[in-house]
């Protein structure tokens, strides 16, 4: 977080992996941004230990879409964002993190930043 405040604002960025929103609202509060882009397909994780349910997700949306400008919801389409384009790519995911690496590295532009929260990269 302190590289991207440091960056000539407004900047944009993808946060990968939304989930119940706790990193979107930490970016929202801290960083002078032009668009942040959520990401995630909300579906439900079997095999890790996170209580995730569909009114969780629906709470969440609404809460975003009342009071926040510069979070949106397209489910994993990666064809929606323009190659060289962002300032930072941030990863809050808890599976596949390697191949979404991998999927959404072009769409940073060159100076950008990769970034994640602690407990996960």
């Amino acid at each position: 977080l302190p590289y991207l405040k440091r960056m000539p604002g407004p900047i944009s960025g993808i946060l990968v992996g939304v989930g119940k929103g706790e990193n979107a609202r930490v970016l929202f509060d801290n960083l002078n941004y032009k668009y942040i882009y959520g990401v995630d397909p909300y579906i439900p994780y079997r095999d890790i230990d996170i209580e995730r349910t569909q009114e969780d997700v629906d709470n969440y949306k609404k809460t975003m879409e009342r009071n926040l400008e510069g979070l949106y919801f397209p489910l994993s389409s990666v064809e929606t964002f323009t190659d060289d384009t962002y300032d930072f790519i941030m990863f809050d995911t808890q599976k596949g993190l390697a191949e979404d690496l991998e999927t959404y590295y072009p769409k940073l532009k060159r100076g950008g930043y990769i970034c994640g929260s602690l407990n996960k990269i």
